[in-house]
């Protein structure tokens, strides 16, 4: 089966699957290929911000973004889940993110049957800390390239719910 065929998940937009593209800590970019259903080598970051406790990056497939991709997601868990995996993730909030001039929001999610992280129902649950060292790293990550990335804040889970439905495809 290929992953392109992984739709939301039945419970959307509350339960959303989301297909893991970088392993936390990974200096490769990875994404998945719209139309094969492949994940590919992306780019090798040229920085050493690559969200390194972040959490995985991945995408929740069925849905559009501004950016023309699909909604992009923030795994947090404890122990790094490889590319390819799909994780049901209960959505917490997102990062609003523009990013070449075009909304690049950021998801932040959970997996829904995890007990360490059973208590985080909304962004605010998640750790001031946690945000803070995120959003540096995707503000600089581009730094080399020359280009600029801007946050502009935290979503709610209310926010976010409404966003992955106006992205559904």
């Amino acid at each position: 089966m290929s992953l392109k065929n992984v739709g939301i998940g039945d419970n959307a937009p509350e339960i959303v699957n989301v297909i893991i593209e970088t392993s936390r800590r990974s200096h490769n970019k990875y994404e998945m290929d719209k139309d094969t259903g492949v994940i590919f080598l992306d780019r090798v970051q040229q920085t050493f911000l690559n969200n390194s406790d972040g959490g995985d990056y991945g995408m929740v497939p069925g849905t559009l973004g501004e950016d023309g991709d699909a909604l992009d997601a923030i795994l947090l868990i404890n122990e790094s889940v490889p590319s390819g995996i799909v994780v049901r993730c209960r959505v917490l909030g997102y990062m609003k993110m523009v990013d070449d001039n075009e909304n690049d929001e950021k998801l932040i999610v959970v997996a829904d049957d995890d007990e360490f992280y059973r208590h985080y129902q909304d962004i605010t649950d998640v750790p001031e800390h946690w945000k803070k060292a995120v959003q540096h790293s995707f503000e600089h990550y581009k730094d080399l390239k020359g280009k600029k990335v801007e946050i502009n804040g935290w979503a709610n889970k209310a926010e976010a719910l409404e966003l992955i439905k106006r992205s559904l495809i």
